[in-house]
């Protein structure tokens, strides 16, 4: 239900679901929630983080039931540079 989700909600469903564009696309808006806007979004990112645990978790199993030549370079590096910082 996306009318109950805020920006980060969204974002994290982005990660979660999307396709591959748009889960590089989350993990950029999430990165850059994490590290230049942790003051304005550490609210909605802590009522969200089960969300984003369970994000991470779906794409990291997706991504290691794949040959490591179907997985873009930008997509791993976005992917491992988020899941170091949360």
């Amino acid at each position: 239900q996306d009318e109950n989700l805020d920006t980060v909600g969204k974002n994290i469903k982005q990660l979660k679901y999307g396709d591959l564009s748009g889960k590089v696309d989350a993990l950029v808006i999430i990165n850059e929630l994490i590290t230049k806007k942790m003051d304005e979004a550490r609210d909605s990112l802590i009522k969200n983080s089960n969300f984003l645990i369970d994000s991470i978790s779906k794409v990291l199993h997706e991504v290691f039931n794949k040959t490591p030549d179907k997985v873009p370079l930008k997509f791993g590096k976005y992917f491992i540079s988020i899941v170091n910082k949360v």
